[in-house]
């Protein structure tokens, strides 16, 4: 998850929700925890959104089932191939050419209008993106804003592309042998569904993978 939405609030007001996937229609395989524990990553920057990152511990196990499954991690440093083709998924605003970078600066017009002009899906939104490379993605924007710590994907286009609403949504891709892998984050980005500007930024989870593993060790044997 994100440090953006966690960086003022304790754990008490959160409530992680699994197994549904139209606000609409509650499934009755909808299970519901508490939050226990929110781990921010200590170098997370507002400045330029890096180290945009979060681990949260459940007050208790979820149930796995048909409905509600684990998706794997990749390992420390691995790297996905440009022109790969990966999914996201959320439930973030679905208009074109709103910048997503104001929800960092909120303005009161800004929402309204925003709100107005493009709304939330009951149903959960997925969308095919592909993997670009850092270089061709600083072309979008400041040359220090990209860093290694993200993933850059979408179209040049942007024609597809996620929103806000959608950050810390999963970024997956299928590797051989079927295994779906959680490569990165959603984070930030300069266009919703626009025809111009550019790609989504992601957290890239394979770069915090050593840290994700050392965080859940601390939790599960030294401090429980």
């Amino acid at each position: 998850l994100l440090n953006y939405y966690f960086r003022r609030e304790n754990a008490d007001v959160w409530k992680v929700v699994f197994g549904i996937n139209n606000l609409d229609h509650p499934s009755t395989f909808m299970q519901t925890r508490l939050v226990k524990t929110i781990i921010l990553h200590p170098r997370y920057s507002r400045a330029v959104v890096d180290y945009d990152i979060s681990i949260v511990e459940l007050s208790e196990d979820i149930n796995e089932t048909s409905y509600v499954r684990p998706v794997c991690l990749p390992n420390t440093g691995q790297l996905l191939e440009p022109d790969t083709y990966c999914y996201i998924t959320g439930w973030g605003h679905m208009g074109n050419k709103t910048s997503f970078l104001s929800h960092f600066y909120p303005h009161v017009f800004f929402y309204s209008f925003f709100f107005l002009k493009n709304p939330v899906p009951f149903k959960l939104q997925e969308g095919e993106v592909r993997i670009i490379p850092l270089e061709q993605c600083r072309s979008y924007f400041d040359m220090k804003t990209i860093t290694t710590r993200m993933i850059c994907a979408g179209y040049e286009s942007g024609t597809v592309d996620s929103c806000m609403g959608d950050s810390g949504g999963p970024l997956v891709c299928e590797r051989p042998g079927g295994q779906w892998t959680l490569f990165g984050l959603t984070s930030w980005g300069s266009v919703c569904f626009s025809k111009v500007l550019g790609p989504g930024v992601y957290s890239n989870v394979s770069y915090f993978a050593e840290w994700i593993e050392r965080q859940i060790y601390i939790h599960t044997f030294l401090l429980n």
